[in-house]
């Protein structure tokens, strides 16, 4: 008669195979691991990748608006500047195109996306270098900063300046350049008595004050921030 096996020996093939599996369920959650960190890797990247290109585009797009804003700021203060003189309006006068450039809207239009994407999808974490991640949100801040400063200029353009000279110039006629010009404009003197008038002074000085604000006070810490941006993205991507 054969003796029945043992307790140990009884248990040795499923041990073996408790083994087997636990080691099989091991490698799977290492490798789906290992994959979603790749997956993880390659998403940061892309996101490196855009920023690289929106921050391009945003630079660009800041110079355009930088110089709409030292042009409104500059015909402003002219105006100013000739109502100092002794004949202003003679000093109009000779200048080819006094007015059409306090007729500008400046207004700052960045590419926002993969900023907005990275801030408010729960998936801050990809950007793994926690200073590009404070100046993306502290870009956003900046980015809204000007726009109440451009909208604060746009509601004294339409509320102020134009109702202004509208009121006091015949504007087919005082408007020199731009993309509506009335043919007939060179023909006639530019209407040039308004610039002495102390309402339109004070006007112009408002005006001048809310351009140069952008210039001065919101534009430069937009301009850190791109090159700050661009540094970090371009750090991260030759990692």
């Amino acid at each position: 008669m054969t003796d029945p096996p043992d307790r140990d020996t009884r248990l040795g093939p499923a041990l073996r195979e408790s083994v087997v599996i636990i080691l099989s369920i091991l490698a799977a959650f290492s490798i789906d691991a290992w994959w979603d960190a790749r997956g993880e890797r390659v998403q940061a990247r892309a996101f490196l990748e855009a920023l690289s290109v929106d921050f391009e585009a945003a630079e660009a797009e800041l110079d355009r608006v930088r110089g709409l804003h030292e042009l409104v700021a500059a015909a402003s203060d002219q105006l100013m500047t000739w109502a100092d003189g002794g004949d202003p309006v003679s000093a109009c006068r000779e200048s080819a195109d006094p007015y059409t450039a306090l007729l500008a809207r400046p207004t700052f239009d960045p590419p926002m996306g993969t900023v907005q994407t990275i801030l408010s999808s729960g998936r801050a974490d990809l950007v793994p270098d926690r200073t590009l991640l404070r100046e993306l949100t502290n870009w956003s801040a900046l980015v809204e900063d000007l726009k109440i400063e451009e909208q604060q200029a746009i509601r004294h353009l339409e509320a102020e300046v134009f109702p202004t000279l509208r009121d006091a110039l015949d504007l087919k006629y005082a408007v020199r350049s731009g993309p509506y010009i009335w043919p007939g404009a060179e023909r006639r003197d530019i209407p040039c008595d308004l610039v002495a008038s102390i309402a339109f002074q004070s006007v112009m000085y408002r005006n001048w004050e809310l351009h140069q604000g952008a210039l001065r006070e919101e534009i430069p810490p937009l301009a850190r921030t791109i090159e700050a941006v661009k540094r970090l993205v371009a750090a991260g991507l030759e990692e």
